[in-house]
Order: structure tokens, then sequence, then C-alpha cells
């Protein structure tokens, strides 16, 4: 998990699509995979992984296979969370602010820019 976590930090901040509209929102997450934290912030344009925080504004909660697909984009936030097999403690806005950023962000697929290629 944490392997793959890592994986997205870079495709996130390799993404220059995604980044320019992101320079002015905030946030850190929490991901609770069977009891083990990972944190997320994004602040100022920059993704990174934080290994401790008590500030957080998304907590999702669930089993490592979801969260997986989640992460993928397998499987729509919202719909995990209506489904309840992942726990969504957020505000809508960063909720579908976050849905949105793990749509257009896959975790295996890193951005191309036809610009920096």
């Amino acid at each position: 998990m944490q392997q793959m976590f890592d994986q997205l930090v870079n495709n996130l901040n390799t993404n220059h699509v995604i980044k320019p509209l992101l320079r002015k929102e905030a946030f850190i997450l929490e991901l609770d995979c069977e009891g083990k934290a990972f944190y997320l912030e994004l602040r100022n344009g920059v993704f990174s992984v934080l290994t401790t925080t008590e500030e957080k504004n998304i907590c999702l909660k669930g089993e490592r296979g979801v969260l997986q697909d989640v992460l993928h984009g397998k499987v729509l936030l919202r719909q995990a969370k209506k489904k309840r097999t992942v726990e969504v403690h957020s505000s809508l806005r960063k909720l579908l602010l976050l849905e949105s950023i793990l749509h257009l962000v896959n975790v295996n697929e890193p951005a191309v820019c036809k610009r920096c290629s």
C-alpha cells in the first residue's frame, strides 16, 4: 500500500495538466487501511507524503482492495461511500475535489504532457 501511495504522489506531482488547477487548493488526506494510516498533503500545488499529522480534512477508511480500487480509479469514491465499502469523513466539496483528482490521475498511468515530451 505504501508503494502505491508513493506512486500516486509521484504521478500527482508530475501531472502538468491538473497542477495549475490546484494552486489555491489545500487539504490533508488520511487513508486508514487495515489499521495503518497514510497521509497525503496538497499545499501550494505540491503533493507530499506526511508521516503523521494532527490536521486532516479528508479521512478514508477501508479494506486494502477497496481502497486500491478507489485510488486506481476503478471505483468512484462516492460509489464506495454509498455502498459503505469505504468510510468517508469529509465535506462534500473536498470529497468531490479528491474524486476528481483521482479520476484525472490514475495511480498506474503517469501523466504524459505533449509539451514536455
